[in-house]
């Protein structure tokens, strides 16, 4: 578990959140209003119990909520979280801005490509619709206060 948890910590300072120790390690929640009336809320969090850690996303529309909760046992797990994390709340993704789909990737594939740009979290391979593919990363300049992207 430790080794999940220095992932998550290192991830954590290339996207510039802030890291607990114990408990709810990690949580936020996006508010989505129309005419000051909440439409829906999105609350990610990751949770540190003893030899555990695990994330959940809980999205609320109309008073009703929805739940999705794993156990993070390995790198593409934590991965995987954050990037569901990263697709809900950075307004400046070009993954908005080109409607882009994830495509799924084997781990030794999704492992290459995360050692490819140090100092960068990999946020996975993307396609449009015209089956144009590209890989994508994102740090925080936390000098300048934005998202770094690079899209090859």
């Amino acid at each position: 578990m430790s080794d999940i948890y220095s992932i998550i910590t290192d991830i954590a300072k290339i996207i510039g959140i802030n890291i607990n120790e114990t408990g709810i390690i990690y949580e936020y929640e996006i508010v989505t209003k129309i005419y000051d009336k909440i439409d829906n809320i999105v609350c990610h969090q990751i949770h540190k119990e003893k030899d555990k850690i695990t994330y959940i996303k809980k999205f609320t529309e109309h008073n009703v909520t929805e739940k999705q909760y794993f156990i993070l046992k390995n790198i593409k797990d934590v991965y995987d979280t954050f990037n569901i994390f990263i697709n809900d709340s950075y307004y400046d993704s070009p993954i908005l801005f080109k409607n882009l789909q994830r495509v799924k990737q084997e781990e030794t594939h999704f492992l290459k490509h995360y050692k490819n740009k140090p100092g960068y979290f990999y946020m996975g391979l993307y396609t449009n619709n015209n089956d144009d593919e590209y890989h994508i990363y994102v740090k925080k300049n936390k000098e300048e206060n934005y998202n770094e992207y690079i899209v090859e």
